[in-house]
Parts: C-alpha cells; structure tokens; sequence
C-alpha cells in the first residue's frame, strides 16, 4: 500500500494505492480516493471511492457526516459495495447498498446499525 496525504486545519484529503499478487496468480490493484472536510468544529463531512484498477470499475463508494458533541456523538453513513459472486455461469457481481448509522458516548464505546 502507497498513501499519500495532504492534512489541512479544515480538510483532509488522501489516495492510496494497492497492489497484491497471491500464490494463485491472482491480481488485486485499486486506487482509493478519500476525503473530509470539518464544517464546523462539530459536524465533519466525510467520504470516499474505491476502482479496480485490474478489472476497470468503481468497487466501492462511500458519503456521510459526523457529528461530535463534547462526551457524545453520531455518524452516518450511506455506501455501496461491488460484490463478487460465483454461480454456476461464472462469476457475477451485485451491487450492494447499504446505510450505516452510529452513535458514541465517548467515555463508554457506542453502538452501531447497519454493516461497516
């Protein structure tokens, strides 16, 4: 994985790229895109993109916000995944949406709905 980053007092933004070759000759290769960017000193907007570079197709995208309060906060999250499927033609993909909402209490943890 090669990352590059550029941090402002406002925004964040970051691309990494990743290369894999395993033992069955199989090659994995995406460049991912993500950025956020603090409205305020509570509420961050944040999101993101994945393509295959080796299959030539957005794998994965991802938007959302956060919101801290002092002890407290939220974040939701609304994504979609490209998923692989072998069948008995061959291997196919789904796309899959999904939305992920979570709220913190920052001494304590926090629990999450939806899938990360």
């Amino acid at each position: 994985v090669t990352t590059i980053s550029y941090n402002h007092s406002d925004y964040m933004l970051s691309s990494s790229y990743y290369y894999s070759y395993d033992f069955i000759n199989e090659k994995s290769s995406n460049i991912d895109f993500t950025f956020h960017y603090d409205v305020n000193e509570n509420l961050k907007l944040l999101g993101g993109l994945t393509y295959d570079i080796a299959d030539s197709y957005n794998d994965r995208w991802r938007f959302g916000l956060k919101y801290d309060r002092d002890c407290w906060g939220i974040s939701a999250l609304f994504k979609q995944d490209r998923v692989a499927m072998l069948t008995n033609t061959g291997v196919e993909s789904d796309n899959s949406i999904s939305f992920t909402f979570q709220f913190n209490i920052v001494p304590f943890g926090g629990f999450s709905i939806g899938n990360e």
